[in-house]
């Protein structure tokens, strides 16, 4: 009997490490499972932020080319203020010389005709 009772203390204590390590397989099972969740959410990630840095690299070539084409309008306007600088200083003169001839006329006039 005593025996027996050795045996059956030997099965009860292998029962218990069977159902112990069916408890840790389940567990190193979800954990895997967590583990292989958690890097498809970082390849996941991982593309996102691919896609975020091309989308960087558009933004910077269209802020460079608003840049260029500001500079350019820039150029352009600066152009034009100084065609219309040159144009109203001509017909600044213009009216000057328009003046100066009208009063030469006027005076040349009174000293012709006496006065």
């Amino acid at each position: 009997m005593e025996h027996k009772c050795v045996k059956e203390a030997e099965v009860a204590a292998l029962k218990e490490n069977v159902v112990t390590l069916f408890k840790v397989t389940k567990e190193n099972r979800d954990s895997i499972k967590q583990i292989e969740e958690r890097q498809d959410m970082l390849y996941e990630l991982t593309k996102s932020v691919a896609v975020i840095a091309e989308q960087i690299t558009t933004i910077k070539d269209d802020v460079k080319d608003v840049k260029d084409d500001m500079n350019a309008v820039k150029k352009e306007i600066n152009s034009i203020q100084t065609k219309e600088g040159e144009a109203w200083g001509k017909f600044k003169w213009l009216l000057v010389a328009s003046a100066v001839t009208l009063i030469s006329a006027f005076l040349f006039k009174i000293i012709v005709n006496g006065g």
